[in-house]
C-alpha cells in the first residue's frame, strides 16, 4: 500500500483498516477506543497560521491565542496579517518565534508562494 492521503472519513477508515490488518493489537485498540476524530484545517493562510500557533502548546492554549488573533483582526487573511502590528500578536499570546514564522509566511506570499497550491488535491 502506497502513501494514503486522508482527506475524509472514507480515507480515514481505509487507513485504519490497513493498519489493523497489519497489527492485531491495533485492531483490538480500535475496537476499544473507537474511531479517532477526523481533523481538518482551513486550506488557506489561516490554516497555516493555526499550525504555527498550535505547535508545542496545548490545544486549549492554541485555540485561545488563535481566537484572540481572529477577534482582533476579523479575518486571518494575508492583508490583515501583514498589516497587523507585532504588538497585536504579542498581546494575543504569540511567541516571538511564532511571530517571526507568521511574518515569514506573509513575506513568502508577497514573494509568490501559492497558498492555494498547498491544499490537498
Amino acid at each position: 500500500m502506497g502513501p494514503l492521503r486522508i482527506l475524509g472519513k472514507p480515507e480515514l477508515e481505509a487507513a485504519l483498516d490497513a493498519l489493523c490488518a497489519l497489527d492485531p493489537a491495533m485492531a483490538r485498540l480500535r475496537a476499544v477506543a473507537g474511531e479517532p476524530p477526523l481533523r481538518s484545517l482551513d486550506p488557506g493562510l489561516a490554516g497555516l497560521i493555526w499550525l504555527v500557533n498550535s505547535q508545542m502548546i496545548s490545544v486549549t492554549a492554541a485555540r485561545a491565542i488563535h481566537g484572540r488573533i481572529e477577534a482582533a483582526l476579523g479575518a486571518l487573511d494575508h492583508a490583515q496579517l501583514s498589516q497587523a502590528p507585532d504588538e497585536l500578536f504579542r498581546a494575543a499570546g504569540v511567541s516571538r518565534g511564532k511571530l517571526r514564522t507568521i511574518r515569514a509566511l506573509c513575506a513568502a506570499v508577497d514573494g509568490g508562494l501559492d497558498i492555494a497550491g498547498l491544499a490537498p488535491r
